[in-house]
């Protein structure tokens, strides 16, 4: 196998694990580095993915690394998808940046982010998801079903998870914690999806928005006419079904306009939501969290609190930055 066709087959696993559509991934790699791991843009931008050296940061990821970097490009847009919810403006976004779309309401007036996003989706069409290039989409009358299968868990973390809780606890070991590893090293792996001959067709409807059953948003949890936005909702409908149990947010936009700092709230546009928990339930919800937004799970496992700007998401919990943030975890969108 060829590096392109392995960037291409990582390209596929990274897109159906993040939920965006893989001949866009495909073909946003393509633009940025014509596939080159090694790539780099006079203004500092590294690897396949092309991303500032702060952007690897907060998404914890190193842009010299192709898997990393290809992993991590999907998680990125994704984030920018559901923030946005209009792939033309998460393409903009990647391109010329938050500011700028936000700035002029829409794709920005520059040449260089037009023709990107124009040529991106163009070139979108010649990818399959098997990674070889295709001159046409597969059609939509085919037919065929669905399998999803788990991917292997990290049983060698979850050991070392299990040892670290050991040592923390005096050398008494709960099987309950235990367990909960376990179960966060299976919802991290994630699942494979694929597609098989059968008698149904592409087309019907199938099972959306499986996070749908873990967020529930509470009576006056959003004011009139600002909701809390899909993006928001749908982390917290992850977050739930990782934690195994359904989550409820308790202020949407409901809440102060201003922060503390004198900045206008993310609640106040829909982008921000509360989750009232406190204790332990909380610092092992937070840290799953941190981990859903892009953290490794070796550092956020240590974390017990704080303040926190990973990929595209803010998360905080157990501290007093920004307000009393002990009885809840507060989730939102950046940008």
């Amino acid at each position: 196998m060829t590096a392109k066709a392995k960037y291409m087959r990582w390209a596929d696993q990274a897109a159906r694990q993040h939920g965006v559509d893989p001949g866009i991934l495909k073909a946003l790699l393509s633009h940025e580095s014509g596939w080159r791991p090694n790539a780099r843009s006079p203004a500092g931008a590294l690897g396949i993915a092309q991303f500032m050296p702060d952007t690897a940061r907060g998404l914890g990821i190193n842009p010299l690394n192709p898997r990393q970097a290809i992993f991590g490009a999907a998680k990125y847009l994704a984030g920018k998808i559901h923030h946005y919810g209009d792939v033309k403006l998460a393409l903009a976004s990647y391109n010329a940046g938050d500011g700028a779309v936000k700035k002029y309401g829409g794709i920005p007036p520059y040449p260089e982010t037009q023709h990107y996003v124009a040529n991106i989706l163009r070139d979108a069409g010649s990818y399959k998801s098997s990674g070889a290039p295709s001159p046409t989409r597969t059609p939509r009358s085919s037919t065929g079903v669905e399998l999803t299968t788990p991917n292997a868990p990290d049983l060698a973390g979850v050991a070392l998870s299990n040892l670290s809780d050991m040592s923390s606890q005096g050398g008494h070991y709960d099987p309950m914690h235990g367990l909960e590893n376990l179960v966060t090293a299976i919802a991290e792996a994630g699942s494979a999806t694929s597609r098989v001959p059968g008698q149904q067709p592409m087309h019907a409807p199938a099972a959306r928005q499986p996070w749908g059953k873990y967020v529930r948003v509470a009576p006056g949890a959003d004011r009139g006419g600002v909701h809390t936005s899909t993006g928001v909702k749908q982390f917290v409908g992850r977050l739930g079904a990782s934690l195994g149990r359904p989550l409820t947010i308790t202020t949407g936009s409901n809440h102060n306009q201003m922060t503390v700092n004198g900045n206008q709230s993310a609640h106040w546009t829909g982008h921000a939501a509360d989750i009232s928990m406190s204790g332990k339930a909380l610092t092992r919800a937070g840290q799953r969290a941190l981990i859903l937004a892009g953290m490794p799970a070796k550092q956020a496992r240590k974390i017990r609190g704080g303040l926190f700007n990973v990929g595209g998401y803010q998360i905080i919990f157990n501290t007093n930055e920004g307000g009393n943030h002990f009885n809840h975890l507060h989730v939102g969108l950046r940008g």
